[in-house]
């Protein structure tokens, strides 16, 4: 797509309540809490997992123990839904996913800059709707659950929650922390290490393969991970 050369009509809802398809292999009581589930276009009963995103609850009771079925889903807060064009093959199982600005009219999937808003409609004419992110005004980093070595490594769940921050734990031998396989582009994590449990020197990789060194024992440091291109990278500092 281009940037605008001349006026364009607005296409904008407000959306309150929605119908979404349950997954295969899902039931549901009215009443329970709904999660898109990313990657494959459906809402499932949340559980908690890494890569849901919990958007609601079941209007009525759904029984998709056999087929997907439609079911209706109170939103836990309205929201404007913005169409845009479709830069990027956006298509219907890309439900939840995070969008970028490709130019004045145009999404795409492709990192360019700050992530945009999140899909929640794909349509052939009117493009994809998106609802569009606040703006991020100095944001405060999320303390994330506390971490353990076992046997010398911690490794970090499939699709942590990006702005997280983690204390690096006690430490009984030199160590590794690994980070995951699957993530979402853009994902950003934070490791802060006081110089004082980290007696022992700690490493960063990517899975199992090594991106950092290993740094200096019971000294203070700070890692920042980000994972784009589906690989980490970290940048880190140590104290002197």
């Amino acid at each position: 797509m281009t940037a605008l050369s001349a006026d364009k009509a607005l296409s904008i809802e407000t959306w309150d309540d929605r119908t979404f398809t349950l997954k295969s292999g899902e039931s549901v009581w009215k009443g329970a809490a709904i999660a898109i589930e990313l990657g494959g276009g459906y809402v499932v009963e949340a559980t908690g997992a890494a890569d849901e995103i919990p958007i609601g609850v079941a209007m009525e009771r759904v029984d998709a123990s056999s087929a997907a079925k439609s079911i209706p889903v109170k939103l836990f807060r309205p929201f404007e839904l913005r169409f845009f064009a479709n830069g990027s093959s956006i298509a219907s199982t890309d439900l939840g996913a995070t969008v970028y600005l490709a130019d004045d009219q145009t999404v795409t999937l492709a990192t360019t800059g700050l992530p945009f808003g999140r899909v929640w409609a794909v349509d052939s004419v009117r493009g994809v709707g998106v609802q569009v992110f606040e703006p991020r005004v100095n944001p405060t980093l999320l303390e994330g659950a506390t971490l353990a070595f076992t046997a010398g490594a911690i490794t970090i769940g499939d699709y942590p929650v990006s702005g997280t921050v983690y204390d690096v734990p006690t430490t009984a031998a030199n160590s590794t922390i690994d980070l995951p396989a699957n993530a979402r582009e853009g994902t950003e994590l934070v490791f802060v290490a006081d110089g004082t449990k980290n007696g022992h020197t700690v490493q960063y990789r990517d899975v199992t393969t090594a991106i950092s060194a290993a740094l200096t024992a019971s000294k203070r440091h700070q890692a920042r991970a980000v994972f784009l291109n589906s690989k980490w990278t970290v940048l880190t500092t140590v104290a002197p």
